[in-house]
């Protein structure tokens, strides 16, 4: 994971990175509250877009940064949540017509979705800030699954150590969370650009 290693050390270069990302983690914790976290992970997503910028942007204009995370919530809603819970279902249904004599295989659809669903979030997230608008979303879903295919093993390897990060900081999961996606959201775009120096990693 160099590039993720790179990606820390442009982010550490900010001398107030460690109290932007106390405050993220903190209100992670909060239902509602979050709302404000995932309004600045908006915001910092746009900004690596168009700058290829990754130092923490201020927490500030708290206004635009609830109405950010209404947007954020929704696109999470869309393209991670209701995968995963087709998954689920899916898996369940597979389990129930099989007797539960397959073990792990039936839950094979949910552990896709799962490995799946940061990446679509993403795309959503990126669509919307190219501004695609959440008609443009559904329009794209197709491409979003070709993207997806494209690069996939890439993909999977930010997705597996965001979703591990997450699993390993549960107690702590406010925090695990909001670096997970500090690192993911770069890592993504760095990926989509297949590589080149619009993010400033090299």
């Amino acid at each position: 994971m160099t590039v993720i290693n790179k990606f820390i050390g442009k982010i550490k270069e900010d001398r107030e990175y460690a109290q932007k990302i106390l405050i993220g983690g903190l209100l992670m914790f909060v239902p509602i509250v979050n709302l404000f976290a995932l309004g600045y992970l908006y915001r910092y997503a746009g900004q690596v877009m168009s700058t290829g910028r990754m130092d923490l942007p201020k927490w500030e204009q708290w206004g635009k940064l609830f109405l950010g995370g209404l947007i954020f919530l929704g696109i999470a809603v869309l393209f991670g949540v209701i995968p995963v819970l087709i998954g689920w279902y899916l898996s369940q249904a597979i389990n129930l017509i099989t007797f539960g004599i397959l073990g792990w295989f039936p839950y094979f659809p949910l552990s896709i979705a799962v490995l799946i669903a940061p990446s679509l979030v993403l795309f959503g997230l990126f669509s919307i800030l190219k501004g695609d608008g959440f008609q443009g979303l559904f329009i794209k879903l197709g491409d979003h699954f070709r993207t997806l295919r494209k690069y996939w093993k890439q993909l999977m390897l930010g997705n597996l150590a965001y979703i591990g990060l997450w699993i390993v900081g549960l107690p702590l999961y406010g925090f695990s969370h909001f670096i997970g996606l500090v690192l993911l959201i770069p890592y993504t775009l760095f990926v989509l650009n297949d590589k080149d120096e619009s993010c400033e990693c090299s």
